[in-house]
């Protein structure tokens, strides 16, 4: 089982909501030297079946990042954020050192499964990736939907807790987000404290639990470098009650998903797609006739779209 937020905390609605906008600043202050630069569109590479899916029901489905490819990213983050932790403990003193003695103990003890569950769903910068056709449809019938990335930012702000960010590759820089983003948490936990009325275990605790929730969001956005030529971003989304979950079936496990419903747009439709590209394969025009037909249904009437340029010889 995943454990999930709490229903009740020692502090006041009005605490916890001081304490949760204190931490989600910091978090944006983190990332707004990333997200900066977010290009006009964004890709999502799925099968037919899940392009289907995606637009009879307008809904994007983010999966529970142990059950993504590599589930290893949330233990380096994970081990990443208890590193640089180390340094803070040599000059903390007081409340901060208690609070930071305690995070780096549930940090100690996280596991994939036993941490606040997030889900993702994924997306690249390019449309027309060889690595990403290999991993969809066994490198045949892949299609990637290019969304407008201004309106899935829209869609991460509408749906909260969540967040559109850029996956960051680079060690250094991965270190050097970790190190400003807890330089930060300290200075706010010690403006917290230093103004609480009564300071103490009760708010420790409950800072340092939904401090928990925000961090597991780190595990989305760091990679190995190895993968830099993706240039994913994701749409990052935390799971605070464990009643959210859906479960998709897989081959030899369920995934745990959620789903992230596109709000009705003026032009009548939800889904604010820029183009599509279908990936290499035997039956590309069929796919662009039959997949078009299917956007025409549910009122996508100009949709742009290209076909791969890779060679269908060249991935299998």
């Amino acid at each position: 089982m995943f454990p999930s937020f709490p229903e009740s905390f020692d502090l006041t609605p009005a605490e916890l909501a001081d304490i949760d906008h204190l931490i989600s600043n910091a978090f944006g202050r983190a990332l707004a030297p990333h997200v900066g630069r977010m290009p006009h569109t964004l890709y999502h590479y799925t099968t037919p079946t899940g392009f289907h899916g995606i637009v009879s029901s307008s809904v994007l489905r983010a999966t529970h990042i142990a059950y993504t490819n590599d589930s290893r990213e949330l233990l380096h983050a994970v081990k990443l954020l208890r590193e640089r932790i180390d340094p803070l403990l040599g000059v903390a003193v007081g409340a901060v050192r208690a609070m930071l003695v305690d995070m780096a103990a549930g940090l100690d003890a996280t596991t994939e499964f036993n941490t606040m569950p997030i889900a993702i769903a994924c997306f690249c910068e390019d449309g027309d990736l060889l690595s990403q056709w290999r991993g969809y449809g066994a490198g045949e019938g892949g299609i990637a939907i290019g969304f407008e990335s201004a309106a899935l930012a829209g869609l991460a702000r509408s749906v909260p807790p969540s967040y559109l960010a850029p996956v960051i590759y680079e060690p250094s820089t991965q270190t050097a987000f970790v190190d400003a983003l807890l330089k930060d948490i300290v200075s706010e936990y010690a403006k917290l404290v230093g103004s609480h009325p009564t300071p103490g275990p009760r708010l420790q605790a409950d800072f340092l639990t939904i401090l928990g929730a925000k961090t597991t969001g780190l595990a989305a956005l760091f990679k190995d470098n190895g993968f830099a030529s993706e240039k994913e971003w994701r749409l990052v989304r935390n799971i605070t009650k464990t009643g959210e979950l859906n479960f998709s079936p897989r081959a030899t496990h369920l995934a745990p998903t959620v789903d992230i419903e596109f709000p009705r747009r003026e032009s009548g439709h939800s889904l604010p797609i820029a183009e599509l590209c279908f990936g290499p394969g035997r039956y590309q025009a069929h796919a662009f006739h039959s997949c078009g037909a299917l956007l025409t249904h549910h009122g996508y009437l100009s949709t742009p779209v290209q076909m791969s340029k890779t060679p269908f010889r060249s991935i299998s």
